[in-house]
């Protein structure tokens, strides 16, 4: 039997971090964008959250941070559907990841690009290989129950 895509329910985006640090920033220098991901999981909820994070550098020297989350939740059918047979675990395919992150990606841009109207440091954040940054990532199933421990 193959997966039907899976459907999800967009809930939010949460800026979790956003910090400049204007003594680091030279305007008109070429600075370095550093942008990574991780996931975490509510499996009660059935949310998964992408985070994106992006730190921008001169010379070595930070001068801007900013963090994004975005939090999606599994419709029922497709959550059932990628439960494992003893219904302990959740796996969920490493393209559904992709999707979030592309999402979360693009949402951070126009975070970045509106938090920045007020201020005098400037960061752009280009081209993000989302597969490049997930290449090496563990999608382990996600657990649906603690182990019970009775005493």
């Amino acid at each position: 039997m193959s997966l039907q895509p899976a459907n999800f329910i967009f809930r939010s985006f949460h800026h979790e971090e956003f910090a400049t640090f204007p003594k680091n920033y030279q305007g008109g220098k070429k600075g370095k964008a550093m942008v990574s991901l991780d996931f975490g999981f509510d499996a009660a909820e059935k949310v998964i959250t992408c985070r994106a994070s992006a730190e921008f550098s001169q010379e070595g020297n930070i001068y801007l941070i900013s963090r994004l989350g975005g939090s999606f939740e599994i419709t029922e059918a497709s959550w059932t559907e990628r439960m494992n047979e003893d219904q302990t675990s959740v796996s969920i395919e490493q393209d559904l990841y992709v999707h979030f992150s592309m999402l979360v990606i693009g949402a951070l841009r126009g975070f970045l690009h509106a938090r920045q109207q007020q201020s005098q440091v400037r960061a752009f954040l280009g081209a993000v290989n989302v597969l490049e940054l997930l290449k090496d990532a563990d999608f382990a199933p996600i657990p649906l129950q603690q182990a019970q421990h009775s005493e």
